[in-house]
């Protein structure tokens, strides 16, 4: 497989993923030169804690009610479609007890 891909090449190559230079025994006579591009990937990770934001005072605690004028607001948020069966079982499986906001949020992740 190796020696079909670089058959027919000759004089200066580029090679992008030169690796372990496996395919350096099946390159024909004809090539002079070869250019080995390595690609690396590097990425920065960043620990970011995903319950880093403060709460109204009215919100700090599961369950809470919203003012009129925020069901106004959130009217396209509150209004949705029927559950159906799996997601009235896990629903129905939530503890409905006063807990704070951000308890309630990683027990309901675990």
């Amino acid at each position: 497989m190796r020696a079909k891909t670089v058959q027919g090449l000759a004089g200066t190559v580029v090679e992008i993923g030169f690796g372990s230079g496996l395919n350096v025994p099946v390159y024909p006579e004809e090539i002079t030169t070869v250019f080995a591009v390595e690609v690396d990937l590097v990425a920065e990770l960043t620990v970011i804690n995903p319950f880093d934001f403060f709460l109204e005072p009215d919100a700090e605690r599961y369950p809470f009610a919203y003012s009129d004028q925020q069901r106004v607001e959130l009217a396209p948020y509150l209004s949705v479609p029927p559950a159906g069966p799996r997601l009235s079982a896990l629903l129905a499986s939530i503890d409905r007890a006063s807990v704070p906001v951000v308890q309630f949020l990683v027990d309901l992740n675990q």
